[in-house]
């Protein structure tokens, strides 16, 4: 997502977590999904249950594209994408 779709559209944030969780969903339980609507660069954090989950999503999500952009998945390294 990018900013201007976020101010412009006031039930993308929701949209996003929805998709998001449906698709992350498919390969393991979650415990939190995170969308950082003003980081500019499209940020959203997936929380799995288990580390086995989430090193399967790396795998199954990056390269995807999603809303024409390509997904970048990465470990969480304790950056704080909250932008003000």
């Amino acid at each position: 997502f990018t900013l201007d779709e976020m101010a412009t559209d006031p039930t993308l944030k929701g949209d996003l977590e929805d998709d998001v969780r449906a698709e992350a969903e498919n390969v393991g339980p979650l415990e939190k999904i995170t969308v950082f609507d003003k980081n500019p660069e499209g940020v959203i954090a997936i929380k799995f249950k288990s580390s086995s989950d989430a090193e399967n999503a790396l795998e199954v999500f990056n390269g995807r594209f999603f809303g024409g952009r390509t997904v970048v998945a990465e470990w969480f390294d304790g950056t704080n994408y909250k932008v003000s």
